[in-house]
């Protein structure tokens, strides 16, 4: 700051001299578009910083936030600066519900001048002296197009937190020369700035929680990424930094080898024009680091490699999601399974036609879950060795592979909770299952595990005597070729252990002999519904039991058929009993 005082012909100072401050640093607004608008306002409570404002730099005005006064630049050009009245501590916001905020109107306006002015009227400071310093300071102001110099070399956790978002008008982002990073301290800082086509320079090397977090999410205009020069991540460092960024065509390079939990979380999660993917050189994963890393990247056609022998929980979740283009998939050749390592992680991915091997034979908990959901392309499924399985470990595998022409040995005999639950659902080329050793079920092991299978002819064989609950539940409902149903051999039942097993199964014309003579709650409901071509069933029971046993079991069959049951089971009519228009062989008639 210069200051230049006007004396008198005889050298005097009088009492009438000016001081003119010269102020280049001061932040100041420059008007874009005639009548363009400046006001602040304190949002939620905290305390009212010491402001003021002028509009020729000779005459400075407090800022009064108990009623704010609103400037008006009548002119293109013309400028309104701000600072501080003297050197503040502190610029009173509390959080993201209490802040202090710039209302800059509806006309085009730019900011220009040191941003630090607004704690120190000198423009000397270089550290931001508190958490959440400008948190949110020009939040939804949509007509600025340039922002202030951020001069701050020291920074402070949640420093600029959504400073910038919503600026949908922003073209230009200033330089951020600090090397050292604080707790969320960029986090959402440029989020939805639409019109930013390029990224400030981010030259840190030592990084913090969050503190890329949401960065430029939704800067749909953003066609160039910074570099990224850390080599140490911390956790969710780059968290969704580049979210839906649909113009981006490049990734930055990424050469850290070592990983923080979800420091890569959603990275590039939208960026539908990312062509070619950064190396990720690390041999070792941490949880949570690849979640939906590159998910809905529809334009990228080669995934990088991944070296990793050692998993960690849900480390690739999800992690090339609907990733359209991607043909083939990374080698996968670790040995041992984590909770969810592989959820979804090719989900979606419809172009896909080779499966990497999958050698592990120690599996966990949803390991396997939706991996290749939806690949429509995939033929030829990888071998699945592991005999020892858990929870969900295969569960919708394979759902919606619509090419896959063979299924994988499945050699287990001992089967975990929901373990095949729609493993196949949806393979409409899949024509032969594979064989079931398995002899001890658990809760709904099977459920809609062929369902929709539209070309499966034949059923494998299901030798298990003992059920679980919803064991076979839906097993093949929709397999509309299906013509020979398996035998089924147990003779004590577990609840809705067959519900809706054959559901719409319109080529089965014979049912398999039901030995059971003992029924349970829900244990036929819906087994035959909408087998239209059925006109055969032999049962073992005697009696009917609760309504919920058979309900709906034979609605929709066909119109003509036979029933054998045993001579003590009364005739009983109707879609949960015996089929109008079906003859009885052996059952006494209701007295």
């Amino acid at each position: 700051v210069m200051k230049v005082a006007l004396v008198t012909n005889n050298g005097k100072e009088t009492l009438s001299s000016l001081v003119i401050d010269i102020a280049l640093d001061y932040l100041s607004f420059r008007a874009v578009e005639a009548g363009a608008t400046v006001s602040m306002e304190i949002v939620g409570q905290c305390e009212a910083p010491s402001l003021e404002y002028s509009t020729d730099l000779a005459e400075w005005t407090k800022f009064d936030f108990s009623n704010p006064q609103t400037i008006t630049l009548e002119n293109v050009g013309d400028k309104v600066y701000w600072r501080n009245t003297g050197k503040s501590d502190t610029f009173s916001p509390a959080d993201d519900e209490n802040y202090i905020h710039f209302n800059l109107g509806s006309k085009k306006i730019a900011a220009q001048g040191n941003i630090m002015s607004l704690l120190d009227s000198e423009c000397e400071m270089t550290e931001l002296p508190e958490d959440a310093t400008f948190v949110q300071l020009f939040y939804k102001d949509s007509t600025l197009i340039s922002a202030p110099e951020l001069p701050a070399t020291k920074l402070s956790e949640a420093c600029y937190y959504f400073m910038f978002c919503r600026c949908y008008s922003l073209q230009t982002a200033p330089e951020l020369p600090a090397i050292t990073m604080e707790p969320s301290c960029y986090f959402g800082m440029f989020s939805y700035c639409t019109s930013l086509k390029e990224a400030p320079e981010l030259p840190a090397e030592t990084l913090a929680n969050a503190c890329y977090y949401q960065m430029f999410a939704w800067c749909s205009s953003l066609e160039v990424a910074p570099e990224l020069p850390a080599l140490t991540m911390e956790p969710y460092c780059y968290c969704v930094m580049f979210l839906n960024c649909t113009s981006l065509k490049e990734a930055p390079e990424l050469p850290a080898e070592t990983l923080a939990q979800g420091c890569y979380y959603q990275m590039f999660d939208g960026c539908e024009s990312l062509e070619v993917a950064p190396k990720l050189p690390a041999l070792k994963v941490v949880s949570d680091c690849y979640v939906d890393m590159f998910r809905n990247c529809t334009s990228l056609v080669e995934a990088p490699a991944l070296p990793a022998t050692e998993l960690a929980q849900t480390c690739y979740y999800c992690m090339f999601q609907n990733c359209s283009s991607l043909e083939e998939a990374p080698e996968l050749p670790a040995g041992k399974m984590e909770y969810g390592c592989y959820f979804s992680m090719f989900d979606g991915c419809s172009a896909l036609k080779k499966a990497p091997k999958l050698p592990a034979m120690e599996l966990d908990d949803y390991c396997y879950f939706a991996m290749f959901l939806n690949c429509s392309s995939l033929k030829e499924a990888p071998a699945l060795p592991a005999t020892q399985l858990t929870l969900s470990c295969y569960q919708g595998m394979f759902f919606g592979c619509s090419s896959l022409e063979e299924a994988p040995e499945l050699p287990a005999t001992e089967l975990a909770q929901q373990c095949y639950c729609q493993m196949f659902s949806g393979c409409s080329s899949l024509k032969e299952a594979p064989e079931l050793k398995a002899t001890k079920m658990s809760l709904l092991c099977c459920n809609l595990m062929f369902s929709n299978c539209s070309s499966l002819k034949n059923a494998p064989e299901l030798p298990a005597a003992y059920l679980a609950p919803g064991c076979y539940d839906s097993m093949f409902a929709d397999c509309t070729a299906l013509e020979r149903a398996p035998e089924l051999p147990a003779t004590t039942l577990a609840d809705f252990c067959y519900a809706e097993m054959f559901l719409n199964c319109i080529s089965l014309t014979e049912a398999p002999k039901l030995p059971a003579r003992e029924l349970v709650d829900e244990c036929y409901l819906g087994m035959f519904h909408g087998c239209t071509n059925l006109e055969y069933i032999k049962v073992g029971f005697d009696d009917w039991g609760i309504s919920s046993t058979t309900e709906d079991w034979l609605l929709n069959v066909a119109p003509e058929g036979t029933f054998e049951c045993p001579e003590g089971l009364a005739v009983q009519y109707g879609d949960s009993y015996i089929p109008n228009g079906w003859s009885v062989n052996g059952a006494a008639p209701v007295a």
